[in-house]
């Protein structure tokens, strides 16, 4: 496949471990792969490496659970988001549903005021594919039919939230 970001969630304190690998990648395929915006180092839960020139990637926010950048060059036009949620030895199932139904509304919000024609979440959810943070219309309101994401949202009370596609859900089984 031609790779050309990899993101990373639990990077730790430093990136020593996200540079090994982009050298080693880079050595591998005669490309350089590297970090075109690295996360500061307090807030470093997530990281990406990437050959891509650095001007096509441009970091939007640094969140303390997810970072955004853009994809932006020939063919490409996208906000992505980088995710690493608490895990369920920090919070109960309840407070952990909260927590990230809250994060998604920020970050339906991010891409709503943005210009960018699509956007991609992906990460660590710390979650089960079906818990309501995920599928529920509030939080991600993810499916894995394409048929209900070509509506685009679905209305409740009045409130119209978009719907998120999850195409790894046909790799549950």
């Amino acid at each position: 496949n031609a790779i050309d970001i990899m993101c990373f969630a639990e990077t730790g304190t430093t990136s020593d471990e996200v540079h090994a690998i982009a050298n080693i990648i880079s050595k591998h395929t005669n490309t350089t792969w590297k970090t075109p915006h690295p996360s500061p180092p307090l807030t470093r839960r997530t990281e990406i490496i990437s050959h891509l020139p650095k001007s096509y990637i441009a970091t939007k926010t640094v969140d303390q659970y997810y970072t955004s950048f853009t994809l932006q060059g020939p063919n490409i036009d996208l906000l992505v988001f980088v995710v690493h949620f608490p895990s369920l030895l920090h919070k109960d199932r309840t407070d952990l549903n909260m927590t990230i139904r809250r994060q998604a509304d920020k970050i339906r919000e991010e891409f709503l005021s943005s210009k960018i024609s699509g956007y991609v979440v992906l990460g660590d959810f710390n979650l089960n594919p079906y818990d309501e943070a995920l599928i529920g219309a509030d939080g991600f309101n993810a499916t894995n039919d394409r048929q209900i994401v070509l509506r685009q949202q679905r209305t409740i009370d009045g409130i119209s939230y978009p719907y998120t596609y999850n195409p790894c859900w046909a790799l549950l089984g």
